[in-house]
């Protein structure tokens, strides 16, 4: 698979058959970004922080 981190990761079902696991932050943002409840400007809070270390 090629692209983009943001695209590959997208793909979860595809890495999971592949017995490849999301990065503990990818499923964070996925998580909290389904979340409706999550105000959207935390969820890319928190990726941005996550994306500077």
């Amino acid at each position: 698979m090629e692209g983009k981190p943001e695209e590959v990761f997208s793909h979860e079902e595809l890495l999971k058959s592949s017995h490849l696991e999301l990065p503990f932050e990818v499923k964070l943002y996925l998580r909290a970004s389904k979340d409706k409840a999550i105000d959207p400007k935390i969820t890319e809070a928190l990726w941005a922080f996550n994306s500077n270390k």
